[in-house]
């Protein structure tokens, strides 16, 4: 502030700037001029990385120097006032250049000091960034341009054709830019309808979006037959629509040119109503394009990636969930809140061994993954009776006991369909938004070894693989902050660890993850695991995730997917035996499952969860008795033998304080009765 006024955008780089000292050694003089231009652009999860740069040569040193530097989505490079003009403008191409071609998510600036202040001679930002993050920094004289604006520019020369293929048939070389349409045998009551599609900009550059539905007007029944010859755009009969939200996601990252040619080309309804409004008078539109929940909330959400106007869940969020775990047919009512001050995404469910708590989890995946439509093999499982708004983008189930029964995605819909799932399973890792991360293999529905586990190696390729698609301006952030989180528990005892690691660096990563215990390896792998899967509204369902963790990395664990579901708009339901997650979770959000013979009920805690001490949870909402503990029995036989101050000297004088307050009560209780 001077004079009452606030402090304008241009003095702020000024007086930050003059205050670093070049003599200093350290990277930490450039932290308050980060901190200034993160808070300026104000874009959760976005980190700023300043270096001061006097040759172009010396860009992508700066910029490789540490892994803090390495993860930065915002960059700015510093020029000294006495830079020539010639010299500038060759730092500002090394600057787009290194973007380009290492760093085409991020976005950079370049600064110079004068007479007058600070000035901003450049800014770049990713193609299709219709509002650059770095936008308040762009003043009348700076020069703004697109890091890898020469391969778009490539690609609006010619045309981007489709290429049709059956799944297992090789792709002939072809003129790029080219997209490959990868047709499936996925069958949606006989309808074949599914693609896969694939980018291809360049020889070095292969892209994979996802699944897309594609139909024609007035074709119901068989393989939907698209032109065999490349062809630019689909005739006006069809209509198309992405399955999930990285379907969009991952067309978007290819820059506005190519993400409206392609969307254009197959007719997607999201962009267009008209197409839309036909389609949703066609049956296929509700028995394969719109049949999954996946898709249904990929048509409501994916607007919004294309607009820049990311919209956020309503205030509150509530279904009533009705299924049977073995007997009877009970309801549980879900509720979140993504505006409460007190944690409010996250729903527990608890009760004794054999009350069915996995099963409600697997049933609700189902549930929640069909949607509405529902055939007579998924009805078996259950449905939400709220209204139809109820729609999840994907549904994420965790389960690392060695003994689970946990559905797996090739078992959740109807019988003819389960070999196709598998088959996706195995190939994409998902099923129409369905994803299982355990320990047990996912085998075919028709082996008989449904039930072996998976190899250190396979955790470790799987982490590897989640690693890289977490990798993305969208996701790294978010990942970079939840493993600071983890890592700041004394168990790793590695504070600091996510600053030194690259996830540019795989095999960086991949010697850290290494050396881990069992149980670091499983946290690191599921949490890597959501971040590389969560997209907005999605539901992750957790399978006693205390299982291999020590209740400190338990709690961290639910920290961070407390940040996981916030930067998401997600929400999550725990099963869980642990007083450690239950003291994270107000008692609105926790459901006690209790089962009499075949009769299952669901009820409240009778008092508050949030903050309460392990002790009182464990006996108010878990129902331990202590009278059945054996602590108790051990001490009312040592108290008929013994004197307490004998008791004491068994425990060389350091009994706890509760087992000396229990021999106490039944000191005077057996005075009583004498």
């Amino acid at each position: 502030m001077s004079n009452g006024k606030p402090e304008s955008i241009e003095h702020g780089l000024w007086r930050r700037i003059r205050a670093i000292d070049p003599s200093s050694t350290s990277n930490a003089k450039y932290r308050p001029l980060d901190e200034f231009i993160e808070k300026v652009v104000d874009v959760p999860g976005l980190t700023a990385y300043s270096a001061t740069v006097d040759l172009a040569r010396n860009i992508s040193v700066r910029l490789e120097q540490s892994g803090r530097a390495r993860r930065a989505t915002v960059v700015a490079i510093i020029v000294s006032p006495e830079q020539e003009a010639e010299s500038v403008r060759h730092i500002e191409d090394a600057l787009v250049d290194y973007l380009s071609r290492k760093r085409p998510h991020a976005e950079g600036m370049v600064i110079q000091l004068d007479a007058a202040g600070a000035n901003v001679t450049l800014v770049v930002h990713p193609p299709g960034a219709d509002r650059p993050h770095l936008k308040p920094f762009i003043f009348p004289k700076t020069t703004v341009t697109q890091s890898t604006e020469y391969r778009w520019r490539k690609v609006s020369l010619g045309e981007l054709t489709f290429i049709s293929v059956d799944r297992d048939q090789p792709v002939l070389i072809q003129e790029f830019p080219f997209a490959v349409l990868r047709s499936d045998d996925w069958d949606d009551f006989g309808v074949k309808s599914l693609f896969h599609l694939t980018v291809h900009l360049d020889a070095k550059s292969q892209y994979t979006i996802g699944f897309v539905k594609i139909a024609r007007h007035g074709q119901y029944t068989g393989r939907i037959g698209i032109p065999d010859e490349p062809f630019q755009a689909l005739p006006p009969e069809y209509f198309s629509l992405g399955q999930n939200f990285s379907y969009y996601e991952n067309l978007k990252l290819l820059g506005v040119q190519v993400h409206e040619r392609i969307l254009r080309g197959l007719r997607d309804t999201v962009l267009d109503a008209s197409i839309l409004k036909r389609a949703q008078q066609q049956k296929v539109w509700s028995t394969s394009l719109a049949r999954m929940s996946s898709a249904k909330r990929a048509l409501l959400d994916a607007p919004s990636i294309f607009s820049q106007q990311r919209k956020r869940s309503n205030d509150e969020r509530s279904f009533t969930f009705e299924t049977s775990v073995g007997g009877n047919w009970f309801q549980t009512h879900f509720l979140f809140s993504t505006t409460s001050p007190i944690p409010s995404r996250i729903n527990a469910v608890i009760g004794y061994n054999g009350s069915g708590k996995t099963q409600l989890l697997a049933n609700l995946a189902l549930a929640a993954t069909t949607g509405n439509h529902q055939d007579a093999d998924e009805r078996q499982y259950g449905s939400i009776l709220s209204n139809s708004s109820i729609l999840f983008s994907s549904v994420i189930t965790v389960s690392y006991s060695a003994f689970d029964t946990f559905t797996l995605p090739d078992h959740i819909l109807g019988s003819a369909e389960r070999q196709q799932a598998a088959q996706q399973l195995l190939e994409h890792g998902e099923v129409f938004g369905y994803s299982y991360f355990g320990l047990r293999e996912n085998y075919f529905a028709s082996q008989d070894t449904p039930n072996s586990l998976k190899s250190i190696d396979s955790i470790t390729k799987e982490f590897v693989a989640a690693l890289s698609t977490a990798s993305t301006p969208r996701r790294q952030p978010v990942l970079a902050r939840a493993l600071e989180i983890l890592f700041e528990d004394p168990s790793f005892g590695r504070p600091g660890i996510v600053e030194e690691l690259s996830f540019d660096d795989i095999d960086q990563w991949v010697n850290h993850f290494q050396t881990f215990s069992t149980g670091h390896k499983i946290v690191l792998n599921v949490l890597t695991q959501l971040i590389s899967r969560c997209d907005p509204n999605s539901l992750v369902l957790i399978d006693e995730p205390e299982s291999h963790l020590h209740p400190s990395l338990l709690a961290a664990f639910i920290q961070s997917l407390t940040l996981v579901l916030n930067e998401f708009d997600s929400y999550a339901v725990v099963a869980t035996h642990s007083p450690v997650v239950l003291q994270e979770i107000p008692r609105k959000y926790v459901h006690i499952i209790s089962r009499f013979g075949s009769i299952s009920q669901v009820s409240s805690p009778t008092g508050e969860t949030f903050g309460e001490n392990i002790a009182t949870l464990t006996r108010e909402s878990f129902g331990l008795d202590s009278a059945r503990s054996d602590y108790h029995s051990v001490l009312q036989r040592l108290s008929r033998e013994l004197t307490i101050e004998q008791i004491e000297a068994v425990f060389d004088g350091e009994l706890s304080s509760n087992a000396r307050a229990y021999l106490l009560t039944l000191s005077r209780r057996n005075a009583r009765t004498r």
